[in-house]
């Protein structure tokens, strides 16, 4: 069997305890933080006082907990080796600094104790302008802690701290009870086997998750360390140091169903939803989400999900969610990357502590919409704008800046109707509007039975340009490149007709109206026709 930890520990004279220590004051415990009488040897040092080790561990701060009680089994478990820890603990209504350096010296006979020296370091440094005020300690309830004492077949020897709270039977009850009788039987094999490891070897420590069953049949859940601190002549003990976790344990099991409702409720809706870090990597989409791409294998970024030609605006959009100063929120449409479907995304971010953390978004397929929109503002016989797509799209482009637009005004198309038929009215027509779809850097659109209209690019006309000078530059560029469209026949079947047209031209300046542009470039093409009926 390994030798007791205790049998190689160092001795500590005088001198070196004063190197060690300083001019910390100290408190004494024994080997379950119980507080004794400061030996003779170490009086030259002062003595604090020791408050019960509930007491002391509730008034540090809840973050620092975990290093003080890691601090005293760490000393347990290497007598005669100092273990330092930092803290913080409540003082006149805000956090103060200390120091702790705690040494098992139960191993020297003229000591017997284990040492506590405790340095103040002073107040705690000021919370910064990002930093919130350290919050009040009475806020979080201090934890319901107990130490057990066991002999080498579990039988429970003594036991401190908030018995009744966990067991619902007090200490005089449970000595000389087995620990198996108070633990929940489904919880009986780990215990077992973690206590024949714990046996083994003196100085052993091992943690485990268990239930105990109070006196009225209830549960607590405890996290328990264990530690071995039998001696080779049977004496000492295996001390146990529990806390309750019930609260914890539920309150995780409550953000689980929480998140598992959540889950359910995401899956049922009838749109396709998802989370997305602030970049844009995907965290969550619900089977509507990734069921409307239908793409092969895995997608790990919204941008696998837009068309090429859509992903910069996307990705500005991304670029701006990334930054705090932003709003946070999206509106943009793009194509698949099929190219033939159309998407809204739309997203909201969720800042914590002011900081971007996620794009929390919805999907929605408006193919559909894309398509009725369309066919809402196309003719139907030409493929062009219609007059309700005009007067849109000449109302964006005043507003970006300015427009030149041509009336055009087919000559002698009444007669084609009447004597070849409207079928060949109507195949004139298209053919037409093919020719005018063909110019490429213009828009043109059908606005009447046989009128259409042209629209030159936004950028051809400055927001200072002089409609005069706009007229005499561009209006007979413009003129010309229609008539040029109008020099071959447009031949239907066997029957072959000539076009011609009267176009009237005007400009427009950010501000006009669209309706009292066309009604200019209108007058203008009547006034053109009635100067080549009296040429």
């Amino acid at each position: 069997m390994p030798s007791d930890p205790a049998a190689d520990a160092p001795i500590w004279t005088g001198p070196a305890l004063t190197d060690l220590l300083g001019d910390a004051r100290i408190v004494a415990r024994d080997g379950s933080a119980v507080p004794v009488a400061v030996p003779e040897a170490l009086s030259r040092f002062t003595d604090g006082g020791a408050p019960t080790w509930n007491d002391h561990v509730a008034a540090v701060h809840p973050e620092d907990r975990v290093a003080t009680v890691r601090a005293w089994w760490d000393a347990l478990a290497t007598p005669g080796h100092p273990v330092e820890a930092h803290t913080r603990y409540r003082a006149g209504g805000r956090w103060a600094r200390r120091r702790v350096v705690i040494i098992d010296l139960r191993h020297q006979p003229d000591l017997g104790v284990v040492v506590v020296g405790i340095e103040e370091l002073g107040p705690g440094a000021p919370a910064g302008p990002d930093e919130p005020p350290p919050p009040d300690v009475a806020s979080w309830d201090a934890p319901v802690w107990i130490v057990q004492h066991l002999d080498a077949l579990g039988t429970i020897q003594h036991t401190e701290g908030r018995v009744a709270e966990l067991f619902g039977r007090s200490a005089d009850e449970l000595a000389g009870s087995n620990i198996l009788d108070s633990l929940h039987p489904d919880d009986h094999p780990a215990a077992l086997a973690m206590w024949m490891e714990v046996i083994d070897s003196p100085g052993q420590t091992r943690t485990i998750r268990q239930r105990v069953v109070r006196a009225d049949g209830s549960s607590v859940w405890l996290d328990s360390t264990v530690t071995n601190r039998l001696g080779d002549d049977g004496s000492g003990s295996v001390v146990a140091v529990s806390h309750d976790i019930s609260r914890q344990l539920a309150e995780e099991a409550a953000l689980r169903a929480s998140r598992e409702e959540l889950r359910i409720l995401a899956e049922e809706v009838p749109v396709a939803v998802f989370r997305a870090e602030p970049g844009g990597r995907i965290t969550y989409g619900n089977a509507r989400f990734f069921g409307l791409f239908g793409v092969d294998g895995p997608v790990e970024h919204l941008l696998e999900l837009a068309h090429p030609d859509d992903a910069d605006e996307l990705a500005r959009a991304l670029d701006e969610a990334v930054d705090p100063s932003m709003p946070g929120q999206a509106d943009l449409e793009v194509r698949a990357t099929d190219g033939r479907r159309r998407f809204s995304i739309t997203w909201r971010r969720a800042d914590s502590d002011g900081q971007p953390e996620a794009l929390l978004g919805v999907l929605t397929d408006v193919t559909d919409a894309v398509e009725l929109r369309r066919r809402a503002a196309e003719d139907e016989l030409t493929g062009l704008l219609n007059r309700r797509g005009l007067e849109d799209h000449l109302a964006e482009r005043l507003e970006s800046g300015g427009a030149v637009i041509a009336f055009v005004d087919l000559d002698g198309f009444k007669a084609v109707n009447d004597e070849l038929g409207h079928h060949v009215g109507d195949a004139v027509l298209a053919e037409l509007g093919a020719r005018l779809g063909a110019l490429g850097d213009v828009v043109a659109g059908r606005w009447g039975g046989d009128e259409f209209v042209v629209v030159v690019p936004a950028g051809a006309v400055g927001p200072a340009a002089d409609p005069s000078v706009v007229l005499d530059e561009l209006g007979a560029a413009v003129t010309a490149r229609i008539d040029a469209l109008l020099v071959e026949p447009i031949v239907v079947g066997d029957t072959s007709w000539q076009p011609s047209a009267s176009v009237g031209v005007a400009a427009g300046r950010a501000g006009d109206a669209p309706a009292d542009l066309l009604r200019r470039a209108d007058a203008a093409m009547y006034a053109r026709k009635r100067a080549r009926r009296h040429g």
